[in-house]
């Protein structure tokens, strides 16, 4: 049974008070000291509590509401309710997409039967690399992580991998997922809140982050050959047969049968519905057509006159519409769907956001920005290299939420200093995907993988978590040649 934990509430309020007596000896104004201690709290409420962060998170808006350093309607202005928006409108998407079983057909139908070994092994991570941007890394690491046990098979109810195998092939999915959710503002909600603050498309991904990020790829496998040859030699052993798909279906996912039975609770009885699976047609149309206009959305708005932001805004909500009047005409009802969805990350998202404005209203992030430069100057590289430090342990320990809303701030000041920053704002996003990997709490795709697999942090790190070093310095270094020198941005 759950209860209160009072040491740890008293661990919270301690860290909180904490941050503020130091910051109000160090910063030169006490708004600041204030909003820095709710940042405090509401990444002490992070690491303290995890997923039930939300009422620290709250104690963190109290603390800047009854001190007076800012007011209701300038907190809720500072949330981030446009990114909001977006991410509601396209995780309904994806999530009715993914509970009609679209996308395990459409990878039973692309991957090949009678792979095997070192194929095999890359086949798969390119599936769990583009499937994190077409789908996102939680419903991507949900599919990649239940098709690979299907395929290595199970014999007289024994799996046939050691356990320290599948957690090597565990640490490699999750890492080719996250890899792959810098491909579009779609992968990870950071990646779209990235999007939305910088103002870049999704044909800006494309332009910038592809390249690079399949070098990444490239580079983590070529590396993963070197120092896990085992992992290898025991995909050698497998092989992709259509028992593999039958055995997928077997393992409860959405795509299994025509219908799907739900019970549905009410005050006085337990009634059961059949719910009707949308014809695949339907299905691959709402998808081509999400695709689509989350690439085109941003350009044709402006062509059109609107500004960026509201022609992608306009798409997700004609798209959030559409999917909703789908699902409901195959008995998903709007309501039912629309609680699959994460709220409470949802929130914390918007909330955090809006704690670092008010870090920007209070001067803190300028603060730091100008300290910065003045130290490191011009020197892009530098910069990129420094913030995917920062972020990357931010990331690592805690959590890439907090990095990219602390850090998205900081790059902001940086532009109005007149540093070029296209590379800074994709520097970040690795920082917040690919630095991700080196620990089982590193995004939301690794805690749900490793909710099954139960790796210890030091068997994550030792089953190839520590491959993120190198890859991230990869990825930053690749980024900055083709964004900086060749691209000239």
């Amino acid at each position: 049974m759950s209860r209160f934990q009072p040491g740890k509430i008293l661990v919270w309020l301690l860290i909180t008070a904490a941050v503020w007596f130091i910051s109000n000896l160090l910063l030169p104004e006490p708004p600041m000291a204030i909003a820095l201690a709710a940042l405090g709290a509401a990444i002490a409420g992070t690491i303290l509590f995890g997923e039930e962060r939300l009422p620290f998170v709250a104690g963190a808006i109290v603390l800047l509401l009854v001190t007076q350093v800012t007011t209701f309607d300038h907190f809720i202005e500072g949330a981030e309710w446009v990114l909001f928006v977006k991410l509601v409108a396209l995780l309904t998407w994806v999530e009715f997409l993914y509970s009609s079983g679209y996308f395990e057909t459409m990878i039973e139908r692309l991957l090949p039967k009678g792979l095997k070994g070192t194929a095999l092994l890359a086949t798969i991570s390119a599936l769990a690399f583009i499937s994190a941007a077409l789908i996102d890394e939680v419903n991507s690491i949900v599919i990649i992580y239940f098709l690979t046990r299907a395929i290595i098979g199970f014999a007289n109810g024994r799996f046939l991998m050691s356990d320290e195998g599948w957690g090597k092939t565990t640490v490699s999915l999750v890492s080719s997922t996250n890899i792959g959710s810098q491909l579009l503002p779609l992968g990870n909600p950071v990646g779209i809140a990235i999007a939305g603050i910088a103002g870049f498309s999704a044909l800006d991904f494309i332009q910038y982050a592809w390249l690079p990020a399949i070098l990444t790829l490239t580079v983590y496998l070529l590396l993963q050959r070197q120092f896990y040859p085992a992992l290898v030699k025991d995909f050698g052993k497998v092989e992709v047969s259509q028992e593999d798909f039958e055995s997928f279906d077997q393992m409860g996912t959405p795509s299994q049968g025509e219908y799907q039975v739900i019970e549905v609770e009410t005050d006085s009885s337990t009634h059961t519905i059949s719910r009707e699976k949308p014809p695949f047609a339907i299905l691959n149309g709402l998808f081509i057509f999400g695709v689509i206009g989350l690439v085109l959305s941003q350009p044709l708005g402006t062509a059109l006159g609107f500004d960026g932001t509201t022609g992608l805004g306009l798409f997700a909500v004609l798209l959030w519409g559409i999917t909703l009047h789908i699902a409901s005409s195959y008995g998903q009802h709007n309501e039912g769907l629309l609680k699959q969805l994460p709220w409470s990350t949802l929130l914390f998202i918007v909330f955090l956001f809006a704690i670092a404005h008010v870090l920007e209203a209070t001067g803190i992030t300028e603060l730091v920005a100008t300290s910065l430069f003045g130290v490191m100057g011009s020197n892009i590289l530098l910069w990129a290299f420094v913030i995917a430090l920062i972020g990357g342990l931010v990331t690592a320990v805690m959590d890439n939420v907090i990095a990219i809303a602390v850090i998205s701030g900081i790059i902001v000041q940086l532009e109005g200093l007149g540093l070029p920053v296209t590379v800074l704002w994709f520097s970040l996003l690795a920082a917040g995907v690919v630095a991700a990997n080196s620990t089982p709490i590193g995004s939301a795709a690794n805690i749900i993988a490793n909710a099954r697999a139960r790796l210890s942090w030091a068997q994550w790190w030792n089953y190839g978590g520590w491959l993120a070093i190198p890859v991230t310095l990869v990825n930053i270094i690749l980024l900055y040649i083709w964004i900086v020198v060749i691209l000239g941005r």
